[in-house]
C-alpha cells in the first residue's frame, strides 16, 4: 500500500515536470508562465506564485543557513561582540542574548535570500555550507543590489540542490488533491487558449459504464 502511494506520488510529479512549465523551463502558449509554481500556491498571477516560491525558499534555506552560522566560530564571535556592545550602550545586560539571536536570525535570512537568488539563476546550493556570503558589516546595508551581486558571485557547481529540486520537495509535501485541482485549472485554461474557448473541464467525460443482459436459448441440431 505504501509503495503504491509512493509510486502514485512519483508518477504525478513526473507528469508535472514533463507537461508543465516553471520559472526555469518556460513554454509558449500557456496561460501562466510559471505553471508548477501555480500548482503549488494557486495565485492568480506569475508574480504572485514566484513571490510565494521565493519566500518558501527563504524560509526553508534560513534553517540551514542558521545551522551553518552556528558552526561558524568567526561569525558567531562577531555576532556576540556586536550584541555585547549594543547591550553595553543600553546598560541592560539581558539584551545581549536577545540581540545576539536576533542578529543570528537576520544573518540567516539574508544569506537565504542570496541563496534563493542564486537558485533562480540556475545555480546549485549545498544543503549545509559554512562558507557564508555576507559579512557582519553588510548586515545593515542589505538590499536588492547586494543580493544580486552576492548571488552572481556564487560559483557554478554540479553538486548541491537546484531550483527544480526544491519544486519537487515542496510539491511532495503539498496536498495531492489540491495539486490535481490546480493542474486541471491549467489544463482547462491552456486548451481554451490554444484550441477552443468554450472548453470546460467539468464537461469532460471521465468515466463510462454500461450494463448488458444476454440470454442464451438452447438450439437443437439434427443428428
Amino acid at each position: 500500500m505504501l509503495l503504491g502511494a509512493a509510486g502514485d506520488a512519483l508518477a504525478l510529479e513526473l507528469y508535472f515536470s514533463e507537461f508543465f512549465s516553471d520559472y526555469q523551463n518556460q513554454q509558449e502558449h500557456t496561460k501562466l508562465m510559471y505553471e508548477r509554481e501555480y500548482i503549488l500556491f494557486g495565485k492568480e498571477s506569475d508574480a504572485g506564485n514566484l513571490t510565494q516560491m521565493v519566500m518558501s525558499l527563504v524560509a526553508f534555506r534560513s534553517l540551514f543557513t542558521m545551522t551553518a552560522l552556528l558552526q561558524n566560530t568567526e561569525k558567531m564571535t562577531q555576532i556576540s561582540t556586536i550584541a555585547q556592545a549594543a547591550a553595553g550602550v543600553t546598560g541592560i545586560p539581558l539584551l545581549s542574548s536577545i540581540i545576539k539571536y536576533s542578529l543570528l536570525l537576520l544573518w540567516a535570512v539574508e544569506e537565504a535570500f542570496v541563496e534563493a537568488a542564486a537558485l533562480l539563476k540556475g545555480k546549485r546550493i549545498p544543503f549545509f555550507s559554512a562558507e557564508g556570503r555576507i559579512s557582519a558589516t553588510e548586515l545593515l546595508r542589505f538590499g536588492r543590489g547586494l543580493v544580486t551581486a552576492k548571488a552572481k558571485g556564487i560559483a557554478d557547481s554540479i553538486i548541491g540542490t537546484a531550483y527544480s529540486d526544491y519544486l519537487l520537495l515542496f510539491s511532495l509535501i503539498e496536498s495531492r488533491t489540491k495539486k490535481c485541482y490546480f493542474a486541471m485549472d491549467l489544463i482547462q485554461e491552456n486548451i481554451r487558449l490554444r484550441y477552443r474557448d468554450s472548453f470546460r473541464m467539468r464537461n469532460v467525460v471521465t468515466a463510462v459504464s454500461f450494463e448488458t443482459n444476454t440470454k442464451l436459448t438452447k438450439t437443437w441440431f439434427p443428428e
